[in-house]
């Protein structure tokens, strides 16, 4: 029964699996026209969430906004397509080396139950050569000792711990503090910090900062900071996705692509947040 039960997922997650990439290439032949028309679209939209088992919403956001962004939507596909058609497989000799591993002296020899059954055992042996009156006073001397040693670790031990907990602890309270003071800033101050870096030849910084400033304008002081959307969905739901892509784009690049900000890049997004400034220096 379990061997049936293992084949029959299997079968269904292959399935599965087969139907994903299936719809994702019937998105990518709606979208192959040079300038596919409005149903082509809304066909590739409709192939997408109907056979895929997760929703996919970049590319909705692609293919929903006034004008589509066709080139990013096709190069999302064909990174889905390259994923799905690259199934992972194990290296060669992976296995071998794993038992090899599994047989070597570290890891086959007679262990203790558990930390306690050691000490137990320890424990055990002074009590048994102090009764025994082996060794005499000597030996209970030697006994008093040990323990007085134990001790003295065990203190020690628990005195290391209480400090790095409490030096944890206020560090915690420290980033705490920060994070609040820094949820606390408004849209007009952030687009003031993405001026000083920007200013300062920092373009990364300053386009991250640009990007709250706009979230911030769109939705709020608490928008960038507690929000769980990402800057795309926060843009998308305000529904200034079109207008404020020239940010986003470099926003994603830079923060999720890892690539320098020129700047360039840096004045396009800032000339796309324009029109967010005056409403910031207002309710500022």
């Amino acid at each position: 029964m379990l061997a049936a039960g293992l084949l029959v997922a299997g079968g269904a997650t292959a399935l599965a699996g087969s139907a994903y990439l299936d719809s994702v290439r019937q998105a990518e032949r709606y979208l192959a026209a040079e300038h596919p028309s409005a149903g082509s679209i809304a066909a590739a939209a409709r192939a997408l969430d109907g056979g895929t088992s997760c929703r996919q919403p970049e590319i909705a956001d692609d293919l929903n906004a006034k004008p589509p962004d066709i080139g990013d939507a096709r190069a999302r596909l064909r990174g889905l397509d390259t994923a799905l058609s690259r199934p992972l497989h194990p290296a060669s000799g992976v296995e071998t080396q794993l038992r090899r591993m599994g047989s070597a002296a570290p890891y086959n020899r007679e262990q203790p139950e558990s930390p306690g059954d050691l000490l137990s055992g320890w424990i055990q042996a002074r009590e048994a050569s102090i009764f025994s009156g082996c060794g005499g006073w000597g030996a209970l001397l030697v006994s008093v000792l040990q323990w007085l040693g134990l001790a003295l670790l065990v203190a020690g031990l628990a005195l290391v711990a209480f400090r790095f907990l409490r030096a944890r602890w206020g560090t915690q309270q420290d980033a705490g503090q920060a994070v609040e003071a820094d949820r606390l800033r408004t849209a007009a101050e952030r687009f003031a910090a993405a001026d000083r870096l920007a200013g300062a030849g920092d373009f990364a910084a300053a386009l991250r900062e640009l990007a709250s400033a706009v979230a911030t304008a769109l939705g709020g002081e608490m928008a960038w900071d507690a929000s769980p959307l990402t800057v795309r969905e926060l843009f998308s739901r305000a529904g200034r996705l079109p207008e404020l892509r020239p940010l986003l784009r470099g926003f994603e690049d830079a923060v999720y692509g890892h690539r320098p900000v020129t700047r360039e890049v840096y004045e396009a997004a800032a000339a796309a947040a324009a029109p967010y400034r005056a409403g910031a220096a207002r309710a500022a």
